[in-house]
C-alpha cells in the first residue's frame, strides 16, 4: 500500500502557529517540500527550512519519507514552479 503523499511548493509556511498544532506523530506521509531564494519574501525559505526542522524533530526523515529543495534564483511565481514539478512527482510517485 502507498503511503499518503503532500507537496509544498513555495509553501505560505511564514503563516507560523497552524504547523505547530499539526499531529506530534510521525504519520506515513511522503512529504515534499520546496522553495526558491528570491523575490519579496525570498519565497519563504527560511519558513520552509523552518517547517522541514519541525518535521525531522517529529521523525521524517531526509531522502525517506521527507525530501526539501531549493531553486537558488527562483522566485514565488508559476514559471519557477513548472520548472521543478517534476522533481516533486518524481519523488512523491517513484517508477517502478
Amino acid at each position: 500500500r502507498c503511503p499518503a503523499r503532500a507537496c509544498s511548493l513555495s509553501g505560505s509556511f511564514w503563516l507560523k502557529g497552524w504547523v505547530e498544532q499539526l499531529s506530534q506523530e510521525h504519520k506515513p506521509l511522503r512529504i515534499w517540500l520546496d522553495s526558491g531564494n528570491r523575490g519579496n519574501s525570498a519565497d519563504s525559505a527560511e519558513a520552509t527550512i523552518y517547517v522541514r526542522d519541525l518535521l525531522l524533530r517529529r521523525g521524517w526523515v531526509l531522502g525517506e519519507d521527507l525530501e526539501h529543495h531549493v531553486d537558488y534564483g527562483a522566485s514565488h511565481n508559476e514559471r519557477f514552479w513548472r520548472a521543478r514539478v517534476h522533481l516533486a512527482l518524481r519523488y512523491l510517485f517513484p517508477p517502478g
